[in-house]
């Protein structure tokens, strides 16, 4: 009996050390992730979205953001189902990076973008609408199109993605109906706001120290996997698919795909290309922006993430995979990577060391990278009455 005894004591002191250090973390450092708590509510079309009409504050050490969302819960202004007379509406469909709680609004690069198209086509008014919320994939973007987007008859759909956000649901027909739509956003926001490891994601100081001081190595980034992996195992989840090793970097770093793989990316590229055609039978076009992680645009932070990385690196390989597939079906496509790389390598600050989403020069490089390309998407675009 002593020694269980013993354990029970180890097991005490254990707890009662991690509540102290928390708590110490909690008055001494501050917190490098805003937290997500009190910000969004589940939605039966879209998963989860902002509260409606949502005014808060995302602070954490490295940024302080005021964050305001509209009535059906995005962060964006109000904008009528009737379309102003002599207006070109783009509506841009997004996840965490568009959202961008980390940047102030006038810095987006969708209100940035706002600007440079006025001055490119100053006959017409430009209005952007935003559909983006953290969290959301390529599913959750189909899901928005349908409950709201479509609504607004844009004459532009700007899908803007990361590579984390393809993935294959495979309850989903191509394309899938509405109530396949909502089983699977719902599945999604249920996993993503009711699970532990989720609520001790969004709680812990220490859990953010661990993993920002692991980061700093290719060994310590492995470490801190093998450690959330078996987190998730003991809370009865096999796998975090979110943070599998996305298609990008395996296209970039090892040149193919596993079959698994190419699988999930075969039906992506259909998924794309039913949106595109649904976009296009509303009277818009359609086009995927590609927004790259810092490990897809910066040599250092890809051999964090994979190990061994060789000569075999090719920056443009998935970009131009995607490029050839989804306009051979009339989805036009551009990456930021390219403009990014050389940022980088001028050394501007693109991303937050921490949060690892974009700061403000990142969101005006993208800005300046799509102007031209939505102008030429654009040409010939006489603004519709309203419905």
């Amino acid at each position: 009996m002593r020694w269980l005894q013993r354990i029970a004591l180890m097991g005490a002191g254990s707890l009662a050390a991690i509540v102290l250090l928390e708590a110490g973390m909690r008055v001494m450092w501050p917190r490098q992730v805003g937290e997500y708590r009190g910000l969004y509510v589940l939605d039966p079309d879209v998963g989860h979205k902002l509260k409606p009409r949502l005014r808060a504050d995302y602070r954490t050490g490295e940024y302080a953001t005021p964050v305001d969302g509209n009535a059906l819960g995005f962060r964006d202004i109000e904008h009528p189902v009737e379309r102003p007379p002599g207006t070109v509406r783009v509506l841009v469909l997004g996840d965490s990076m568009t959202e961008a709680l980390q940047v102030v609004w006038p810095d987006l690069y969708t209100q940035r973008l706002r600007g440079l198209l006025q001055a490119r086509l100053d006959e017409v008014d430009v209005e952007i609408i935003r559909l983006a919320v953290g969290g959301y994939g390529f599913v959750h973007h189909y899901a928005a199109w349908r409950a709201y987007g479509r609504r607004y008859q844009p004459d532009l759909v700007l899908i803007a993605a990361c590579p984390n956000d393809i993935e294959m649901v495979d309850s989903l027909d191509v394309p899938p109906t509405d109530t396949q739509l909502r089983e699977a956003v719902r599945r999604h926001a249920q996993a993503m706001y009711t699970t532990p490891w989720w609520r001790f994601y969004q709680r812990s100081r220490l859990y953010f120290l661990m993993r920002n001081g692991l980061r700093g190595s290719a060994s310590g980034m492995r470490l801190f996997d093998a450690l959330r992996r078996r987190l998730y195992q003991t809370m009865g989840e096999d796998t975090d698919p979110r943070h599998e090793q996305d298609l990008w970097t395996a296209l970039i770093a090892r040149g193919q795909l596993s079959p698994a793989q190419e699988q999930v990316w075969s039906w992506w590229v259909r998924l794309m290309a039913a949106l595109a055609a649904e976009i296009g039978d509303s009277g818009g076009r359609a086009g995927i922006v590609m927004i790259p992680f810092q490990e897809h645009v910066d040599s250092k932070q890809l051999q964090l993430v994979v190990d061994g990385v060789t000569p075999a690196v090719d920056w443009d390989r998935a970009d131009a995979r995607l490029r050839r597939e989804l306009e051979a079906v009339g989805v036009a496509v551009i990456s930021w990577a390219p403009a990014f790389r050389q940022a980088l390598m001028a050394g501007e600050h693109l991303y937050f060391a921490h949060d690892r989403h974009l700061t403000a020069r990142g969101h005006t490089i993208g800005a300046e990278v799509l102007a031209p390309w939505c102008a030429g998407l654009l040409a010939g675009v006489t603004p519709r009455r309203g419905s």
